[in-house]
């Protein structure tokens, strides 16, 4: 695939493939539904605030961060295949490396916000995701006091630097 694609193509899809899963994370949490129709099918997401999706799948956050551990582990290893090949060029392979340093940045960010959340006796099973430009937070929880809601935005902007209209935030049932 690196000698079809280039390996600068295969960094550059891999960050669109991120961002598109990003996208489409978004999507899923911001659909154009009112809150009424929402709360009308059994099963659905249902806000329980502007802020706050309410998930009804059991499983679902579980889901969520198995998977978010797997893109990122492919993205991890795609990146190091990169550095490691004799055929990829020092700009690409420079690419490949400031990718890894991103992610194990992102990393630090979102294992320090959940610890903190924890630390803080706020939230016990919770997962951050942070990209280029913002924060997910989800929570496993039937709903969220609006204590919470401060308290949870208030340590991710203090740990990402992000504006509060950056951070979003989910409950999971």
């Amino acid at each position: 695939m690196l000698k079809k694609f280039g390996a600068g193509n295969v960094v550059t899809v891999l960050l669109v493939a991120i961002l598109l899963t990003a996208g489409v994370l978004n999507w899923r949490y911001n659909k154009n539904e009112s809150n009424e129709e929402k709360a009308k099918i059994l099963g659905e997401a249902a806000y329980v605030n502007n802020d706050v999706l309410v998930e009804d799948d059991k499983n679902s956050f579980e889901a969520l961060k198995i998977e978010k551990e797997r893109k990122r582990d492919e993205s991890v290893e795609l990146l190091r295949e990169i550095t490691a090949n004799p055929k990829s060029s020092e700009n690409q392979v420079a690419e490949a490396q400031e990718g890894l340093v991103l992610i194990a940045f992102h990393n630090e960010m979102e294992a320090n916000c959940e610890a903190i959340l924890k630390a803080k006796g706020i939230l016990d099973d919770v997962m951050v995701t942070v990209d280029n430009n913002s924060a997910t937070v989800s929570v496993k929880a039937e709903n969220l006091t609006p204590s919470q809601i401060t308290a949870i935005t208030e340590t991710v902007k203090e740990q990402t630097d992000f504006s509060a209209d950056k951070i979003k935030i989910s409950a999971t049932r």
